[in-house]
């Protein structure tokens, strides 16, 4: 059994304070800690009430939990957060003017008896202050990534509309050029323009959706969609290209595999466009193929995708770093072959946002085997249903009824293109070039039916243009506005629906698309 003597010995080197008090709260104990801490001496404390060493001491919160610790047996953990100064001591610190700090605590309080019904309150005093410090140095530290990150993400949308915006100048202009009459020569040369606009957008698009996922900024947008007529449409656009090369492609899809299912269409597309496009890149003789059959994944409904190919192969030793941003599979590849060597990381993050992992099984020279599961749920059939027959009549009613519309836009090519589109169509549109042309035409001419609100312009920008309108009083505060905007980051759609607007559209803007967003917030129904 330990002795008094070894007890005190212990008590008086621990590595924090210890102070004993009586009921009256006069101090029975004051161990060497508390003695080099506050430089009071045991002779000088013992005896003392708790208050007569730190003024401070009454009333606190540490004085009512030792006299409820000693009452009723309680005992309590007060920590620095709740209670800055429990004890005024101090630590040293270079960092400081003075050299020196308040030190950080916790304190912890307890009741005793001594077997003859005395009661006796218990405190320890911890320093954690380097805990503390360390802490702060890692708030410290995330906030400047915070802002790091913020900056980024405003790099990135400024990127996005300052590469979208003449971006969408040549492809817009080349789809007016298509409608009109051209020779063979001039269509080629046509196709090969739109061909090369493709190329560079999704090579912008792959850019910016892997800054997005550097930065946590990528999200799903789930939808309704007609699986096999999308499939048909990937393998379509490779149609071409296949043909080129006297590839066979394929579309293998079970039978058993719901017709229409709510997903998300675009990352889907993408994942399949990058895998579909590197098989036919790799293949010069045999069959690209994609297969689908139905799947399970974390015990929910899936669809299993499968690209095979018959193509080069790859080397069981170059797997470990297939999915590396910016590495292709050998340097005879990055001479033969173009590519940014993003396309496969870029797949493998949507894919793992879907809480999957792309697989890959390859022999060289024999072909490669690209898989990966996509969660799915079911769709009701009869909201589909009538959502076709809306769609039916938002084309009827864009076939029948030309509109008066207003299009504020500052760039120049983009008006142009703009009206090109709009006018083909059948419409009337006015154009204006800032938020504040736009508000003084709202205001002084017949009422428009929709207002195609550029976001980043001069003067006024077209969330203030908006807002404005919206304040305005009469049926015109109501005018049905898309916004329309190189911005193509995740969340500004909702951001700017928040704003007042009805819908987005994004640019490069597509003839089809745009006229069916109009008709589409007319019969109130944003696509």
């Amino acid at each position: 059994m330990i002795d008094h003597k070894l007890l005190d010995q212990i008590v008086a080197g621990a590595a924090l304070g210890v102070i004993v008090v009586d009921a009256s709260l006069k101090v029975q104990l004051w161990n060497e800690w508390m003695v080099s801490q506050t430089s009071i001496k045991n002779d000088v404390a013992l005896g003392q009430e708790l208050s007569e060493i730190f003024p401070d001491f009454k009333g606190s919160r540490l004085d009512k939990a030792l006299q409820s610790a000693i009452k009723y047996g309680s005992s309590a953990l007060l920590s620095y957060k709740l209670n800055p100064v429990l004890f005024p001591m101090n630590v040293t610190d270079s960092s400081s003017e003075t050299g020196m700090r308040r030190m950080e605590q916790v304190v912890s309080i307890s009741a005793a008896s001594d077997g003859e019904g005395n009661i006796f309150g218990i405190i320890r005093v911890q320093d954690v202050s380097l805990a503390v410090n360390r802490e702060r140095a890692l708030e410290g530290a995330l906030n400047v990534a915070k802002a790091a990150n913020d900056m980024k993400s405003e790099f990135l949308a400024t990127m996005s509309h300052e590469i979208r915006t003449p971006l969408n100048g040549v492809m817009g202009m080349a789809q007016v050029l298509g409608g009109t009459e051209l020779n063979a020569e001039q269509r080629n040369y046509l196709k090969v323009m739109e061909r090369s606009g493709k190329s560079l957008l999704e090579l912008i698009n792959n850019i910016l959706d892997l800054s997005k996922l550097e930065v946590g900024m990528m999200t799903l947008f789930t939808e309704d969609i007609a699986l096999k007529p999308l499939l048909q449409d990937v393998i379509a656009l490779f149609a071409q290209r296949s043909r080129d090369k006297k590839v066979s492609l394929k579309l293998e899809l079970d039978p058993a595999v719901p017709s229409h299912i709510h997903a998300d269409p675009a990352r889907l597309r993408q994942v399949l466009l990058n895998l579909i496009g590197n098989a036919l890149k790799f293949t010069t003789s045999g069959t690209v193929k994609l297969h689908v059959v139905g799947a399970k994944l974390n015990k929910q409904p899936g669809l299993k995708f499968e690209v095979i190919d018959t193509g080069i192969g790859i080397d069981e030793k170059e797997m470990d770093y297939l999915f590396e941003k910016f590495r292709q599979a050998d340097s005879s590849t990055t001479r033969n072959y173009e590519g940014t060597g993003l396309g496969l990381s870029i797949c493998q993050e949507i894919v793992e946002l879907w809480a999957g992992a792309i697989t890959v099984k390859s022999n060289v020279g024999e072909g490669s085997t690209f898989s990966f599961t996509m969660p799915y749920s079911f769709v009701d059939m009869t909201e589909l249903e009538a959502a076709i027959k809306a769609k039916a009549a938002i084309f009827k009613e864009s076939k029948e009824h030309p509109l008066n519309i207003l299009v504020a836009e500052d760039n120049p090519v983009n008006q142009l293109l703009l009206e090109s589109i709009l006018v083909k169509a059948g419409h009337t549109v006015t154009a204006v070039s800032n938020g504040i042309e736009a508000i003084e035409k709202v205001g002084a001419t017949d009422p428009f039916d929709v207002i195609l609100m550029d976001i980043s312009m001069p003067e006024m920008d077209g969330v203030e243009a908006t807002a404005k309108i919206r304040a305005m009083k009469g049926p015109v505060a109501a005018t049905p506005i898309i916004a329309l905007t190189a911005h193509a980051l995740a969340g500004d759609k909702e951001n700017f629906l928040s704003q007042g607007m009805n819908a987005y559209q994004s640019k490069p803007i597509v003839a089809a698309s745009l006229l069916s967003k109009i008709f589409s917030v007319i019969l109130n129904d944003p696509a």
